[in-house]
């Protein structure tokens, strides 16, 4: 593990802050399509001005496009026509998450829980929020309110686990990435954050194995290939390392981590002499 601080490892903090590959894969088409549903919601508000759902779904579709000015927009609509619409705090507590307007979001996230107390899904948000701003004992807290009302919540778990991790409390935050695989094993950003727990932990096979169930579940998850990557210049399997790293650059062109280890594990190669 001497190695480790040779390389840029950049761990997703949580899990909403792990893009998949499928983010990946059909970005293409999928701006397409929220680039259509936007103009269907804008026929319906159109038709009822009062439509609030239709200013929190546009508000979404504009997440998704990365326009999170114009989805706040939309939720204050929303929220100017039903005050008590806890989706739509919700949803601008992540628009300004993504701006990161860290007390705006954790505001709004606070505003959810006021109107919806039951609402698991603010509590895990709040908890990332707390957790970009290196709270992670708040944020263990909110996923510990999330889990109580709902205890089959896979992603809370996946949170608090990152959260544990940042403490330094590996033995616990593997337990609570198992808990999550428990309930929903078809989650691959759960192996991932697994991997590199067990990394800290000295388990490199454990780590390899988990990094491969992530591909396996995910053939375009970019992270995983990039954090396999890693752990075999580690072991000093440069060619393994660059392989992983070209497939990490096919996926995600402009992942410049990526670009920077690959460059490393080459002349490292070129040092050792292997082929």
């Amino acid at each position: 593990m001497k190695k480790i601080l040779l390389i840029i490892c950049l761990y997703a903090t949580t899990f909403a802050g792990c893009k998949t590959s499928k983010d990946a894969v059909t970005q293409s088409s999928a701006e397409k399509d929220y680039k259509m549903a936007i103009k269907n919601y804008t026929k319906s508000i159109k038709e009822n001005p009062n439509y609030y759902e239709a200013y929190d779904y546009r508000g979404n579709a504009k997440q998704h496009l990365r326009d999170y000015p114009g989805a706040i927009s939309d939720y204050e609509k929303a929220l100017q026509i039903k005050p008590d619409f806890a989706n739509a705090y919700d949803d601008m507590g992540n628009a300004k998450q993504n701006l990161h307007d860290y007390q705006g979001a954790l505001d709004a996230y606070s505003k959810a829980i006021e109107i919806k107390p039951d609402y698991t899904r603010a509590y895990d948000d709040r908890g990332n929020t707390k957790q970009h701003i290196e709270d992670y004992t708040g944020a263990i807290e909110d996923y510990n309110k999330a889990l109580e009302i709902d205890p089959n919540f896979a992603v809370a778990y996946a949170d608090r686990g990152n959260a544990k991790q940042n403490l330094k409390n590996y033995e616990d935050a593997i337990d609570d990435f198992n808990r999550s695989a428990n309930i929903n094993p078809g989650l691959a950003p759960v192996y991932d954050y697994r991997a590199n727990v067990r990394m800290h932990l000295h388990d490199t096979a454990g780590a390899i194995a988990d990094y491969g169930k992530a591909i396996e579940l995910n053939p375009g998850f970019a992270r995983a290939y990039f954090d396999r990557g890693n752990t075999k210049q580690n072991m000093r399997d440069y060619s393994g390392a660059i392989a992983d790293y070209d497939k990490a650059l096919k996926i995600e062109p402009n992942y410049s981590a990526a670009y920077f280890n690959r460059g490393n594990a080459k002349r490292q190669l070129a040092k050792s002499g292997q082929h």
